[in-house]
């Protein structure tokens, strides 16, 4: 998952605009909603869905290319990893969730801030 020890990350955090940066990556091969959102809204406002026949493949993808330059860190009680960056952004991968699969919350600060949940079903 990238996140392990070193996994080529800063040990410092970066920039927000890098963190923009690693949307704008992704968004080439997992494109943009018209909220700039990745995947297809759910039932919840603040939660995206998005297909993948390898679900937690996905998710891991999601979480190595937001977080890069970030500051990695585990979550507590070891349920998934952070990468964060000085502005706040940043993106959580929890290789389980209640609603059950992977997920990845997103937290972009800002002028055009958002915060929401993918979860990654098959």
């Amino acid at each position: 998952m990238g996140a392990g020890s070193g996994g080529g990350y800063a040990t410092s955090p970066s920039s927000g605009a890098a963190f923009r940066r690693n949307i704008d990556r992704l968004a080439k091969k997992y494109p943009l909603d018209q909220k700039g959102r990745f995947g297809k809204p759910a039932r919840r406002a603040d939660v995206q869905v998005v297909r993948s026949p390898d679900p937690a493949k996905t998710a891991n993808e999601f979480f190595d290319t937001l977080s890069l330059g970030g500051r990695i860190q585990p979550l507590p009680r070891g349920n998934g990893v952070m990468g964060r960056f000085d502005d706040d952004s940043g993106v959580v991968y929890r290789p389980s969730s209640k609603s059950g699969g992977p997920a990845v919350n997103i937290t972009i600060v800002g002028k055009y801030g958002d915060e929401y949940k993918i979860h990654f079903e098959r």
